[in-house]
């Protein structure tokens, strides 16, 4: 695997480990998370229940990203994550985007503090999502 593809399976970790960690703070017990080849690069799923409360939910999708962008830009401020959505220079998936439905700055907000404050599950799952994917698929 060269060091971009890794780069690019590393950012798909983080963003499935990310919704996982929420998935497991909002109740649920077994979120199921996949990562497969979709050309040269790789994507991602994250399968959990229902998360049933609107700011919940916001957060719970918002967090795939958000992960993404802490860990590329650690320390970069919420208003700056969410001119980067806003502005389309940064995209959610399609799914995380229509399940997110509207969503503000103090979604945003809230949704780094816990990315943060989660970190280092998120980066865990996330190595462990990569190394299984590398000794499994690659």
């Amino acid at each position: 695997m060269t060091d971009q593809q890794k780069a690019a399976l590393w950012s798909v970790a983080v963003h499935e480990a990310a919704h996982c960690c929420t998935a497991h703070l909002f109740g649920d017990t077994g979120p199921q998370v996949r990562i497969y080849r979709v050309g040269a690069s790789f994507a991602g799923e994250c399968r959990t229940r229902p998360i049933t409360d609107p700011a919940q939910r916001r957060v719970h999708y918002l967090a795939g990203i958000v992960a993404q962008i802490n860990d590329q830009v650690p320390g970069i401020g919420a208003d700056r994550v969410f001119d980067l959505l806003g502005s389309g220079k940064v995209q959610m998936t399609d799914g995380d985007e229509l399940a997110a439905g509207s969503y503000g700055l103090d979604d945003v907000q809230t949704t780094l503090n816990l990315v943060r404050h989660l970190w280092p599950s998120i980066t865990s799952a996330a190595a462990d999502l990569a190394d299984h994917y590398a000794v499994c698929y690659a």
